[in-house]
């Protein structure tokens, strides 16, 4: 534990109101972590890599925003967003996930239905935001197992998904997707972008 604490020193971009609180009482850490200027600043991000990083998710139990940014990680696989999703889940305090996954073409249905068992224990959850952006592999399946995900949050206001450049998308598994908003959601902003 002691090996962790320079390393969240040093890799973790907290706002300016919080860094006098990391400094002091880094235990307690429960508002604003960003996870992306840690994930981007890594000459490779991929699977290896990822299990090692998203282990710190364990120490931040009472996050409420987390924002990661996997963008162009043409070595993030299935594998990878197992790891991810494995690390979210513990995460009971979260509120707002932000995941662009954009132009990672690794990732499959596969890939999708790990992050989709973790969405469904953030019962905290109000704004989900995933960018699946030219991941040219994903495909109806992953459509269907989001929504199963998403219809377990029963706080979410705010839904953003992203699938343009998602080839294989077709409209049996957007109509899949749209099932999932039936049942009744404090939901205020729904956003799907879908197309080349």
């Amino acid at each position: 534990m002691s090996s962790i604490k320079p390393f969240l020193k040093s890799n973790l971009h907290i706002n300016s109101f919080k860094s006098k609180l990391l400094a002091t009482k880094q235990r307690k850490i429960s508002s604003i972590f960003s996870y992306a200027d840690l994930i981007t600043t890594q000459p490779e991000v991929n699977d290896k890599t990822i299990k090692k990083r998203t282990m710190t998710f364990a120490w931040l139990k009472n996050i409420k925003i987390i924002n990661l940014n996997f963008q162009n990680s043409k070595d993030l696989s299935d594998k990878g967003l197992f790891y991810i999703s494995q690390s979210l889940e513990k995460l009971h305090s979260l509120q707002t996930l932000i995941i662009d996954f954009a132009r990672c073409d690794k990732i499959t249905e596969k890939g999708i239905q790990s992050l989709k068992e973790a969405i469904k224990r953030l019962k905290s959850l109000k704004k989900l935001h995933i960018n699946f952006h030219g991941c040219t592999q994903v495909a109806d399946d992953g459509l269907i197992h989001l929504g199963e995900g998403i219809q377990s949050l029963a706080r979410l206001e705010d839904l953003n998904l992203n699938f343009s450049g998602c080839y294989h998308i077709t409209d049996y598994g957007f109509g899949r997707l749209l099932q999932s908003f039936k049942r009744p959601f404090p939901i205020r902003l729904v956003c799907l972008v879908f197309g080349l």
